[in-house]
């Protein structure tokens, strides 16, 4: 079809105007109009013969026939959401959230009644014992919250088997 012909053109603008164009034929009119100014020129002088028409007519309400026809048109139709955009699918992801806040809850609130737990201190004594030789044989270690001594020897040494014989007798 030759879309330059003026006579052609004169009519696509009125069908336009008057909304007869429908699905494709429409759309390729749209796009030829955009593209050229004359075609578009005679649209809009179709759309301000056509205008004085549609201020003197008088609404009429539709049937409910039509009415309801229309409402199903237009209303849009709602798919269906996806398993994640379902309730169902985060309920049991916010009952294990819930039941694991109020566990920490639960385990810090214990903690806090029970106090400081008791974290032993650096020493407060250090005391090297040495053999005849001056080598270090025994290292005593005191600490004082809470109390308690450790005695460690370094390495075995004929002294703490002497210190052993003189302790039994």
């Amino acid at each position: 079809m030759r879309y330059d012909d003026p006579q052609l053109q004169e009519v696509l603008a009125g069908e336009y105007a008057l909304g007869a164009l429908r699905g494709a034929a429409r759309a390729r009119f749209e796009m030829l109009a955009r593209r050229d100014p004359r075609l578009h020129r005679r649209v809009v002088e179709w759309q301000e013969r056509l205008a004085p028409l549609a201020q003197e007519t008088s609404g009429v309400a539709p049937s409910p026939r039509v009415l309801a026809e229309l409402r199903r048109r237009i209303k849009p139709v709602e798919a269906p959401p996806r398993w994640w955009g379902r309730l169902d699918f985060w309920r049991p992801f916010g009952a294990v959230a819930a039941t694991l806040v109020v566990a920490l809850a639960a385990y810090l609130g214990v903690q806090l009644m029970r106090g400081p737990a008791t974290v032993p201190l650096d020493p407060q004594y250090i005391a090297v014992l040495t053999d005849s030789a001056q080598n270090p044989a025994i290292v005593v270690t005191a600490y004082n919250k809470p109390f308690r001594l450790t005695v460690e020897p370094v390495r075995p040494s004929s002294f703490l088997i002497g210190m052993k014989l003189a302790l039994s007798q």
